[in-house]
């Protein structure tokens, strides 16, 4: 049987993550230019959109003007999300596998990365994802209790 308040320390520490990266985003974000997160964001945008035309032919028609909307929709996904999450709600845990899923073939792209040092760390944070990923899936997809039957 589950304890209520171990489940509230466990989304708790597991919105944490989510919710802290958020504000710091949050608390740079400039809607004009989105900030210094920008600065890491684009380049890697860039790379990604490249790949997906290299792979498919296709070009998605995303200009660099509206990556400062993707950088606020990412934030409102990462706080909305988390706190949902942390009150236990299914759509917080849909907002954090929408935002996961979508950033981390975009920011940990270790396969573009020549430095070993850089590429590890980028390796470790790609399968970090993976994990989180597998965990909303596991949130999501878990049974609810059951009632216990009167004998």
């Amino acid at each position: 049987m589950g304890s209520p308040t171990l489940g509230f320390v466990g989304r708790l520490l597991f919105s944490f993550l989510f919710l802290s990266s958020g504000a710091q985003k949050l608390q740079s974000f400039n809607l004009a230019t989105g900030g210094p997160v920008m600065s890491l964001l684009a380049p890697k945008m860039d790379i990604f959109l490249s790949h997906i035309k290299d792979f498919t032919g296709i070009s998605v028609p995303l200009e660099k003007e509206h990556y400062v909307l993707l950088l606020g929709a990412a934030v409102f996904l990462e706080i909305v999300g988390g706190t949902l999450f942390l009150l236990n709600y299914n759509v917080g845990a849909m907002f954090l596998l929408l935002f996961t899923v979508s950033v981390t073939p975009v920011i940990h792209n270790f396969w573009d990365i020549k430095d070993q040092n850089a590429q590890l760390v980028e390796l470790i944070m790609f399968f970090k994802n993976i994990a989180l990923i597998g965990a909303l899936l596991f949130f999501l997809g878990r049974d609810k209790p059951r009632k216990a039957r009167a004998a």
